[in-house]
């Protein structure tokens, strides 16, 4: 890791181009992602979190709803609360459309600009378009639970650029910025946050053997106040999670996600969570 990142250094200084050419592919290509992959507007999440980013607009709202009430304490995010002001002067539907637009383009540059990151030369611009391509066709679902390319907009589709360039930051040797932005993430989408911070984390671990003495002072300074940022950025919704229990409402069981009372059938950590006998789980006959 540590020679990888003194390479994409090299490349910097000698001026490596095709920035431009790569923002015109990714524009391009996001088009085209959108127009295969199309737009929906009240699907998966969106009901309650719509819901949410209306009430932060206007307090008023839902004041009786139990739903709201009950559920808005334990959402671990601060997405909403921010993007609620821009409802005073857009509605919601040309609002979502245009924030589908741009997460779908940032996501191919932070793509982009990852796979420039971690390869050289031209190799890395063609591995870097490689990617992007492949990003287009994130629609078509494989093996695993959610696309690549999800037709309707939440604040997870907002997390996913911002994570793609904290990974970004980290192989260009910019641990204290990583760790910084991963604090910002954190309120976005902590979940995501912190599965960056951790690709961060054991990173700038494994990089300790390709140190030098004289190197030591410099990463040891760079990793403690990126921790530091970290913490301090990430410290609102750190505070929210503390205040109602922690998690957000959601606790561990088994190895599984329990919210409140339902079982979330999308596991993030697999454990014991399928083990014979726990029938907090469904289980499907053979």
């Amino acid at each position: 890791m540590g020679r990888l990142m003194e390479e994409v250094r090299k490349d910097e200084r000698a001026g490596d181009g095709g920035g431009a050419g790569g923002l015109a592919i990714c524009f391009l290509l996001a088009l085209v992602q959108f127009s295969l992959g199309g737009y929906q507007l009240g699907f998966g999440n969106q009901p309650i979190q719509i819901t949410f980013l209306r009430h932060w607009a206007d307090p008023t709202l839902f004041t009786a709803d139990e739903m709201v009430r009950q559920t808005l304490p334990w959402y671990p995010t601060l997405f909403f609360r921010m993007l609620a002001p821009l409802l005073h002067v857009s509605g919601l539907e040309p609002l979502y459309l245009l924030l589908q637009l741009m997460t779908g383009f940032l996501t191919l540059v932070a793509v982009y600009l990852l796979g420039r990151s971690i390869f050289r030369g031209r190799v890395g611009r063609a591995a870097a378009t490689a990617a992007v391509c492949l990003m287009v066709a994130g629609h078509h679902r494989g093996l695993a639970l959610e696309g690549l390319y999800t037709p309707f907009f939440t604040h997870t589709l907002a997390a996913l650029p911002v994570a793609l360039l904290v990974l970004t930051l980290m192989y260009r040797g910019k641990t204290f910025w990583a760790m910084a932005l991963a604090g910002v993430l954190f309120n976005i989408h902590a979940l995501t946050a912190a599965y960056a911070m951790l690709m961060v984390t054991m990173a700038t671990l494994a990089d300790v053997a390709w140190k030098d003495r004289k190197s030591w002072w410099r990463w040891g300074r760079s990793v403690l106040l990126g921790g530091m940022a970290f913490g301090v950025l990430a410290l609102p919704t750190l505070w929210q999670m503390a205040m109602q229990g922690g998690g957000g409402g959601q606790f561990f069981v088994g190895g599984g996600v329990t919210l409140r009372g339902g079982v979330w059938g999308a596991l993030s950590f697999p454990g014991t969570g399928g083990a014979r006998g726990n029938r907090a789980f469904p289980r499907f006959p053979r």
